[in-house]
């Protein structure tokens, strides 16, 4: 599990070879709260994640042999406004994805 802080990434064309590739973006409920503890994010991503994992692959992230990672705002991001979370696909294997895995099934 990587804690570093990420301040850019690369984006590639999902039609060539890459590492992650994202499938679900989505901000925080409500903007009002305070930054949320591992546990509160945790069940907030499975509840955001692992659906639209299903969606964009086209199999149930418990069947597939792709992982999720996720990029959540740091505290000091969340008190700048930053609530935006990111759930990206890899290959576990550090395979790199060689096309989309979109409707893959994979």
């Amino acid at each position: 599990e990587s804690t570093g802080e990420i301040s850019s990434v690369e984006s590639r064309a999902c039609n060539g070879p890459h590492k992650f590739e994202v499938v679900h973006v989505v901000d925080w409920p409500n903007p009002d709260d305070p930054y949320p503890s591992v546990n509160a994010q945790d069940e907030f991503l499975a509840t955001e994640c692992i659906p639209a994992f299903a969606s964009y692959v086209g199999t149930e992230y418990q069947t597939s042999i792709l992982e999720f990672q996720v990029y959540s705002p740091t505290a000091e991001g969340w008190s700048q406004g930053d609530h935006e979370f990111v759930c990206a696909v890899f290959d576990p294997s550090d395979n790199q994805l060689e096309s989309s895995v979109r409707d893959s099934g994979i």
